[in-house]
């Protein structure tokens, strides 16, 4: 049975057998909830338990989980009640950035912030139309300015920062934020047909990178960090300029793990 498919249970059809005891025959879907109940709140919990072990034990790297602890210490530890209150909000939200968001934030903010394709593909015009008032011939060339849509500041406020975050909203993907990846990949009959493997290939890169290396700004000559500019290529299939930096594995255990697994 795939339990995944919609329909696989009667629970679907008839909602009230939701509040059956598991004991019942029949009851497939309760008892299936019942044993996924633990997985599902250890998933929840534990990235805050382990951020906050990390954080009372003085070792808790820089992340947004750190930033979150450190705001809940400063400014709820007067009050027990508020304190609790917004620790369940902290656990909601690495739980859920956990489970499916921040890596998936990290695409959506590449493909926005640097699109390889600055001007997209020309479009040709098959009919003579018309667009807020301004008519556009037949025969003319479309081109997309993808770039300026993407750094649009009212679908994404300060846009010339890469900002992960701006897609995300009670620790999960926010919906209301204009995905970029419907423009990224072009539009109509030439949009890109390998966009799927694509965003799944940069995902599976994102998070399997992040997890093993950290990657640092270059150090100059006096030793200090040379600062990272958002410059790219000027051209149809743009790329970023040089860009210093030092990656390196985050733990021997992850080195150990790069080596296993090239």
């Amino acid at each position: 049975m795939d339990i995944k498919k919609p329909g696989a249970f009667w629970v679907d059809y008839v909602p009230l057998l939701r509040h059956i005891p598991t004991w019942v025959p029949g009851a497939t879907a309760r008892r299936l909830g019942a044993s996924v109940k633990p997985l599902v709140y250890a998933m929840r919990n534990e990235p805050y338990a382990a951020a906050k072990r990390d954080f009372d034990n003085g070792v808790a790297e820089f992340s947004v989980a750190r930033r979150m602890i450190e705001d809940l210490e400063v400014r709820y530890s007067d009050s027990p009640s508020c304190y609790m209150e917004q620790e369940e909000v902290i656990k909601d939200t690495l739980g859920m950035a956990y489970a499916a968001g921040f890596d998936t934030a990290i695409v959506l903010e590449t493909l926005r912030w640097m699109p390889a394709l600055p001007m997209g593909n020309g479009h040709r015009v098959l009919v003579d139309d018309e667009y807020k008032g301004y008519h556009i011939p037949k025969e003319s060339l479309i081109i997309p300015n993808i770039w300026a849509m993407l750094h649009d500041s009212k679908d994404y406020p300060f846009p010339e920062d890469f900002n992960p975050d701006r897609f995300i909203a009670d620790g999960r993907l926010n919906s209301k934020v204009r995905d970029p990846s419907t423009i990224a990949f072009g539009f109509g009959r030439r949009i890109c047909p390998g966009r799927a493997f694509a965003k799944d290939t940069l995902f599976i890169t994102v998070a399997s990178t992040l997890s093993v290396f950290d990657i640092l700004p270059a150090l100059d000559g006096e030793g200090e960090s040379c600062p990272l500019r958002a410059e790219q290529t000027s051209s149809f299939i743009s790329y970023p300029e040089s860009v210093p930096c030092v990656v390196k594995p985050r733990s021997t255990s992850a080195e150990q793990l790069i080596h296993t697994s090239a």
